[in-house]
């Protein structure tokens, strides 16, 4: 089984959620997270990458969507009740959004893209159009 599956399972944001508060935790992680990014080009995924892990990246994406769909898509995944996944995500977007260590904001420069009403197909054709514009501009 691939980890990404592992690692994008909610019980697993639940207990990053509440890790992400803990300084030194959240300092030995970034630490290893940008050492491993200098070895190559990588996509980085997560609530304070383009804001606190990376701020000087390339290209930074803010990626968002109505509490609903997001639900929906989430209780889609996981096959839990759509009115607890609600309320699970809106506890949590109210528990990043306030933290006093890196809280969830939009990352200085991202370009946002709000995916309500888009297949993953088309935010990768957005997402990748963007690069391709940013990666054609610097080359000229």
């Amino acid at each position: 089984q691939c980890i990404s599956d592992k690692l994008c399972n909610e019980s697993i944001g639940r207990v990053a959620s509440r890790v992400a508060k803990i300084d030194s935790v959240r300092d030995y992680v970034n630490k290893k997270i940008r050492k491993i990014a200098k070895c190559g080009k990588f996509v980085i995924d997560g609530r304070d990458c383009g804001t606190v892990i990376f701020p000087d990246a390339d290209v930074k994406f803010y990626l968002t969507a109505n509490l609903r769909e997001r639900a929906k898509r989430r209780s889609a995944e996981t096959g839990e009740d759509l009115n607890m996944v609600i309320k699970e995500i809106r506890n949590r977007d109210n528990q990043d959004s306030k933290r006093d260590i890196a809280p969830l904001i939009k990352p200085k420069g991202a370009y946002v893209i709000d995916t309500t009403y888009l297949s993953v197909e088309s935010v990768y054709e957005i997402v990748e159009s963007i690069i391709r514009r940013v990666y054609d501009n610097r080359n000229s």
